[in-house]
């Protein structure tokens, strides 16, 4: 198994690089693949959704549509961006192989790079 490298080559200073060549780009995509087939399993799943919060009158009331559905809104952070719900989801075998093989081993061989 190819691994990452971190060289030094000499430009106008020396700096650290990693070579960007195709075992790098194939690790990359193989992880980011598995990353997010996992993500949309769990969006799927409502595991990740955005955070709503009912709506409300003056009096504290709970606001209803026409056809008497409590009625809600988006749950915005200080800057008004929505926030979001994050719950427990199992992940299946297959999704439990792809990460083991393909994500975890990516990042650990790329920190581990940057330690040596």
């Amino acid at each position: 198994m190819k691994k990452i490298h971190v060289s030094t080559v000499e430009q106008t200073a020396n700096v650290e690089v990693i070579y960007v060549n195709a075992t790098l780009i194939t690790k990359a995509l193989r992880a980011q693949m598995a990353a997010q087939e996992i993500a949309k399993r769990m969006e799927n799943n409502r595991s990740v959704r955005p955070a709503m919060e009912q709506e409300v009158d003056q009096e504290g009331n709970p606001i209803t549509d026409k056809n008497g559905c409590l009625k809600e809104k988006p749950v915005l952070d200080e800057k008004g961006n929505q926030t979001w719900e994050y719950r427990s989801y199992c992940l299946g075998d297959g999704e439990v192989e792809n990460f083991y093989k393909n994500v975890a081993p990516f990042l650990k061989e790329l920190v581990d790079a940057f330690e040596e």
